[in-house]
């Protein structure tokens, strides 16, 4: 009966330890959080930038394609700004730096289109 009762508390520890854990880093996080302390943001930005950057450098790229006559599609120039960036930041997973980039890349075509809705003007008046 001790050693059922054992194995059972064993089982249990064993289901409940990272359940635990976790709820605890959440707890911890959300505290630091609330003292006005984010861990992530300076992580954040500088990935933000690298992404700014590797969408830059995709275009870029897709512009010199251009030039040669051939010319390279959005997916392609995606995949090259997502590759650019798994190069330059080697701890981040395919599907993270893709959305990030996705991310970015919509942020800077909304800043686009803003901009030329600001820079143009009605032609009659």
């Amino acid at each position: 009966m001790n050693d059922v009762l054992i194995d059972v508390l064993k089982t249990v520890g064993t289901i409940l330890a990272p359940i635990l854990a976790t709820l605890l880093t959440a707890l911890a996080y959300k505290a630091l959080k609330r003292a006005g302390l984010d861990l992530d943001a300076e992580k954040q930005a500088k990935l933000e930038y690298l992404a700014r950057q590797a969408i830059l450098r995709a275009e870029e790229w897709g512009a010199n394609q251009l030039k040669t006559h051939l010319p390279a599609t959005s997916g392609q120039k995606l995949q090259r700004a997502v590759t650019d960036l798994l190069d330059k930041v080697p701890g981040i997973s395919d599907v993270e730096a893709a959305a990030l980039v996705h991310r970015r890349g919509i942020r800077a075509a909304e800043a686009r289109a803003s901009r030329m809705k600001r820079s143009t003007k009605p032609l009659f008046f």
